[in-house]
């Protein structure tokens, strides 16, 4: 199984639970960027206690996910993981923050393409936001080489104006101005 199938599986599954989700990381940047190899998916859900277990108990014998673990992340807002053990190919399912930036870039989510799979995305801007967040936390080069590189390729399709009142909400507003002035001056 490709990557891509297992992306469009998984999301399918997602759809057929009736999870509402939204890709993010290494595969929205594949939307939006300059890609880099990823080698799991990160999807934010928001689902229901019941759309949860629905969507757990049709994992087949060829998926791994720990019941335990779901509950746990969906009772603290947490991650678990679902693996496909045939090819060790793994998403981590993200359960929806409830912050204000979260619950904004939630709210905006489009249809995008990666790999050929048409699935359920973050905004390109709100992926960079994102992305200054995780280098805020500590994960800096990448995270900041992924945001210039969105920036980039995106120039001139983004909402800057969202960006920058996304940013600020974020607390990551001095970050955005200087990806933007760089971007102007290369």
């Amino acid at each position: 199984m490709s990557f891509a199938a297992f992306l469009r599986s998984v999301v399918s599954q997602l759809d057929a639970a009736g999870i509402p989700y939204m890709a993010t990381g290494g595969v929205a940047l594949l939307a939006y960027g300059e890609p880099r190899f990823t080698a799991d998916a990160d999807i934010v859900i928001a689902p229901s206690p019941a759309a949860l277990e629905t969507f757990l108990a049709k994992l087949d014998r060829d998926w791994y996910a720990s019941r335990e673990a779901a509950g746990e992340a969906l009772a603290r807002t947490g991650m678990f993981n679902v693996v496909e053990t045939t090819t060790g190919w793994k998403a981590d399912l993200i359960v929806a923050p409830t912050d204000e930036f979260a619950s904004l870039a939630f709210s905006r989510r489009r249809v995008i393409s990666a790999l050929g799979v048409s699935l359920v995305g973050i905004s390109p801007e709100d992926l960079i936001v994102s992305k200054l967040r995780w280098a805020a936390a500590g994960d800096s080069e990448k995270q900041l080489r992924d945001a210039a590189g969105i920036l980039a390729v995106q120039r001139g399709a983004l909402d800057e104006e969202y960006l920058r009142r996304a940013a600020s909400s974020a607390g990551v507003r001095d970050s955005v101005e200087g990806l933007l002035r760089e971007s102007r001056s290369s």
